[in-house]
This record gives C-alpha cells, sequence and structure tokens, in this order.
C-alpha cells in the first residue's frame, strides 16, 4: 500500500496540469475566470465595432481597432486571394465595392449633418456636410499609405482615387439611385462575367445553359432584395413617416437589435439580414436619409454573398467562420479594413498572371503550378 501511494504521489508531482490544478487556490480560480469573462466581454465588443455599424464601411477608430484586435495586409490579401480568384466574381464585386465606398459616404455626409443641424455648438457653415467624411477619407488614405505597403503601389494608388472620388460624389446621390442602380448593374455583370471569363473553379467557361442558370439565380435574388428595398427606396418618397416623432426610440431600437445580431458566434447572415431590411423599415416609419445610406452597406453584402455563390468561391468571411475564435476575428478586421486595396491587387494579380510570393502571399491551388516560381 505504501509503495502505490508514493508511486501516486510521484505521478501526480510529474503531471504538470495535475499538479497546477491541486495547488490552484480560490483567489487564483477567480481571477482566471474574470480574466477569461473579461477577454470574451472584449472579443464581444470588438466584433460589433466592426460588424454593427456594417463591417465594409471605414470610421475613424478602423485603423487603430485593426492595429489592436486586427492582422497586417499579407494576412488580408491571403485570405482575399484564396477566395477572390474568379475574373467574373471580381466582376461582380467591383458593383459591390462601389455600393459601399458611394454608401459609406453617403452615409457619413447625412450623419454629419444630423449632428451639425442637432448640435449648435457644432454647427460651422462651410464644413456642415462635410467634416467628419473629410476626415474619414484623409485617414483612410493615410492608413493605406502606411499599412498596405506591400501591396503594389497601382492597387494603393487605385484604392485612393476610388476613395477620393466616392467621397466628391457620394453628396451628389440619391440613396434609392444608388440602391436601384447598383442592383441594375450587377444584374446586368452576371451573364457579361460567365461569358467572357474561364471559372477558376470549373477550370472552363461555363455553358450557355450554365450561364442562363446562374442569371436566373441572380436574377432571383435581386428581384427579391427590389421586392423588399424598392418600396422603401421610392414608394415611401414624399410621404408622412408615421412615427416621425419617435426617431430616437425607433433608432435605439435598430441599434440594439443589430448589435445584438453582430455579438453572434457567427454574426455575418443575420447582421447582414438585419442591416439590410430593418434600416429600411425604419426609415419608411420615421424618415430618416441616414438610414438609406446606412443600408446601402448591408445591401453590398448581400450582392458580395450573391457572387461568390453564382462564382462557386466560398464568401471570406463565411469562410473565416471556421476559424479559433482568435484567428477569426484577426483575420476578418483585416478583411473588411483593407477591402479596396486587397481588391484592387487581386485584379493585378490576375492581370500580371503571377503572384508575390517572397512577401508571403499565397496563391490558390488552381493558380499553382511548376512555371510559377518564388522571387527574390
Amino acid at each position: 500500500m505504501r509503495v502505490r501511494k508514493n508511486i501516486q504521489n510521484s505521478q501526480r508531482a510529474e503531471d504538470p496540469h495535475t499538479s497546477n490544478t491541486e495547488s490552484e487556490t480560490p483567489n487564483t480560480s477567480f481571477y482566471n475566470m474574470t480574466w477569461k469573462s473579461m477577454r470574451l466581454v472584449s472579443m464581444k465588443i470588438a466584433q460589433s465595432l466592426l460588424y454593427a455599424p456594417s463591417a465594409f464601411y471605414f470610421y475613424p477608430w478602423k485603423p487603430f481597432m485593426n492595429a489592436v484586435v486586427g492582422d497586417t495586409y499579407r494576412v488580408a490579401y491571403k485570405h482575399f486571394r484564396r477566395d477572390h480568384s474568379d475574373s467574373a466574381n471580381m466582376l461582380m464585386h467591383f458593383i459591390c465595392l462601389f455600393l459601399q465606398l458611394l454608401g459609406n459616404f453617403g452615409f457619413l455626409n447625412a450623419l454629419n449633418g444630423s449632428l451639425m443641424r442637432s448640435i449648435p455648438r457644432l454647427h460651422m457653415k462651410h464644413f456642415e456636410t462635410e467634416l467628419i467624411p473629410l476626415l474619414t477619407a484623409l485617414l483612410w488614405i493615410a492608413y493605406l499609405l502606411i499599412a498596405a505597403s506591400d501591396a503594389p503601389p497601382i492597387a494603393v494608388v487605385l484604392s485612393i482615387v476610388c476613395i477620393g472620388a466616392s467621397w466628391y460624389a457620394a453628396p451628389l446621390l440619391e440613396a434609392w439611385a444608388l440602391d436601384i442602380g447598383s442592383l441594375i448593374l450587377f444584374l446586368i455583370t452576371i451573364p457579361i462575367g460567365a461569358l467572357l471569363f474561364k471559372n477558376k473553379v470549373l477550370k472552363r467557361r461555363k455553358s450557355i445553359r450554365e450561364v442562363a442558370e446562374n442569371t436566373c439565380n441572380g436574377v432571383l435574388k435581386c428581384a427579391l432584395l427590389l421586392a423588399a428595398v424598392g418600396p422603401y427606396a421610392v414608394g415611401f418618397q414624399g410621404r408622412d413617416p408615421v412615427l416621425v416623432e419617435h426617431k430616437m426610440s425607433g433608432n435605439i431600437v435598430l441599434v440594439c437589435l443589430i448589435t445584438l445580431c453582430s455579438t453572434l458566434p457567427n454574426p455575418v447572415v443575420p447582421v447582414t439580414i438585419m442591416g439590410c431590411f430593418g434600416s429600411r423599415v425604419l426609415y419608411a416609419l420615421t424618415g430618416q436619409e441616414v438610414l438609406r445610406f446606412f443600408a446601402c452597406g448591408f445591401t453590398g453584402m448581400v450582392l458580395q454573398g450573391t457572387a461568390h455563390g453564382i462564382s462557386q468561391q466560398q464568401a471570406t468571411l463565411l469562410n473565416l467562420e471556421e476559424e479559433e475564435a482568435d484567428r477569426k476575428l484577426r483575420f476578418e478586421w483585416a478583411h473588411c479594413t483593407f477591402f479596396p486595396c486587397v481588391m484592387w491587387q487581386s485584379v493585378y494579380d490576375s492581370i500580371v498572371g503571377a503572384q508575390t510570393l517572397a512577401k508571403g502571399y499565397v496563391q490558390p491551388p488552381d493558380e499553382a503550378g511548376p512555371s510559377k516560381t518564388q522571387t527574390g
């Protein structure tokens, strides 16, 4: 018996996990639980700050958040290129890009105007609708110049041009025209992209039947979007909102619902549906123009998902749902923060036909081959 007890004691002493568990005091256990709880809360806050305001919209806090909880440009491009190597997919993503850029600055303009009118101390005549969008555009450009230094210069330059052009053009556009126009253009690109480019997944051009099926599928999804978006984009023009005196209450409810969706383990689909349709319903009830521009960001995410379905390449944000929580959050922030630049580099790499492997970029399996060598 004494020998057996000595053997058990020696085994416990050799097992660090057992000794740590047994030597753990109540205070240590409490601190560990508190630390885990705080870490979980901080991750949920970071996740909400990304998804609730529309993941692909840029805000002044995005560079700082990506520096703290996000990842590098190389990582962002690696995941983007893996899921966006198909030319038809990229063509459809251009419609989403401009919808989200114009919607982003349209939202910031409308938000800036509302703040200036509601808070007299902030009122500055010259910057009534320009201060927040202008500062956001400058910060975005500066961040790309600093953090996306690994990207080809042409990709950075084209991203800056898109940001500047969107900042300038957004005040000239109506939200309903942006909504309807982007859906129509998206439908036009479906058959054009399928007929012009070889599909990366199938490794061949699609047949006429497949193109027709993809087009019908896209038309059906966009028709459903139009059926939901149309009445709120056009039908309520000029009508008196029924809840105009309850704007604040409605906004609080919408923010709570979107924030709740953004804290789910896999928030992409729930937050997109809530943002796309919930914002427009509240616009119809309260008449707040800012909500229509806000909803454009989520409409762009719906169209991105449709583009991935047609091209048969899985959407990056849905692919990242399979990652561990920490890695998933880092990759999501990097992907959404560098979106314009990674897309332009993907186009550049497709045209040039080579990847800069020395900088840490990874080719999709169907593009790798013996002729593609690493350069110094």
